[in-house]
């Protein structure tokens, strides 16, 4: 239970929020990143080659340098998202639980002064 609710249905979210739909998007991110580095490794040969020149051991570095930016980017952009996605659909669970536990409307608590009326009195603490 948590402030009331019960959480026992949000294990299998916690367990793992990889949908098929996730694993997809996924997919399809790595072989973007293949296309792209596929593209920009050919642009790098074919600009050394219209100038006449080999690839150095120099711009090969550079260039798995600044791959490996990429990935790191990508990983760190991918953490924060399923963090993101997580939280929404932890809250969208207790929302739906909070709907099938809760009746609609505003609730107030009677507080009451130790000098209430007799009237008042009787309804202290009741929701």
């Amino acid at each position: 239970m948590s402030g009331g609710l019960d959480i026992s249905g949000t294990a299998g979210f916690t367990g793992s929020v990889s949908t098929q739909a996730d694993r997809i998007y996924m997919k399809d991110v790595v072989k973007s990143f293949n296309a792209d580095t596929s593209s920009e490794l050919s642009k790098l040969i074919e600009t050394n080659k219209l100038s006449g020149q080999t690839v150095t051991k120099q711009a090969l570095a550079a260039f798995v340098l600044g791959q490996t930016f990429r990935v790191k980017r990508f990983s760190q952009n991918e953490a924060w998202r399923t963090s993101e996605t997580s939280g929404n659909k932890a809250m969208i669970q207790l929302n739906v639980q909070l709907n099938a536990t809760q009746i609609a409307g505003t609730y107030k608590i009677w507080n009451i002064q130790d000098s209430a009326c007799f009237i008042c009195r009787p309804l202290a603490g009741i929701t």
